[in-house]
């Protein structure tokens, strides 16, 4: 079934491969940004494994979208769901550790969209703040503002 999925004759340009393709190029793009801008977060590689997870499930509709060959279709259009369980866990695991605002009503969470935006908001505010401190320290000497008993 290998040589099936990497031989070339077993694909065929479609219009309906554009959109999840393009789709899936830009979620990894912006997932792959963030995670450089952010200069490797905990929250940004969460981001970035969300991202994956997205672009494997649309990348294989991709390969699904191009394939003409029946079993080659298929085998693709069950990788596709190999990406899908991988979204909501790593979402309801930031939410569990407190990383990731939302409230659990009975057993599910739910989140709320005002409450994410605020959220990424104050986390990107952190993070500047976080990078013009480091910026800001001569070396390892700590406060550059502090003041000892000396001076």
């Amino acid at each position: 079934m290998i040589a099936a999925l990497l031989h070339f004759t077993n694909y065929q340009f479609s219009f309906y491969a554009g959109p999840t393709l393009l789709t899936a190029v830009g979620v990894l793009l912006l997932a792959l940004i963030v995670v450089a801008g952010e200069q490797f977060s905990f929250v940004s590689v969460s981001f970035l494994l969300v991202g994956m997870s997205i672009a494997l499930w649309l990348g294989a509709f991709t390969a699904m979208y191009l394939a003409i060959d029946e079993p080659v279709a298929l085998w693709w259009s069950r990788a596709a769901y190999l990406g899908v369980p991988f979204i909501p866990i790593t979402i309801y695991q930031l939410a569990q550790q407190g990383l990731l605002p939302g409230l659990k009503v009975g057993g599910p969470w739910r989140f709320s969209e005002q409450m994410l935006e605020s959220w990424a908001a104050d986390q990107v505010a952190v993070e500047r703040l976080r990078a013009e401190d480091q910026q800001s320290r001569p070396g390892r000497s700590g406060n550059p503002h502090r003041t000892t008993a000396k001076e």
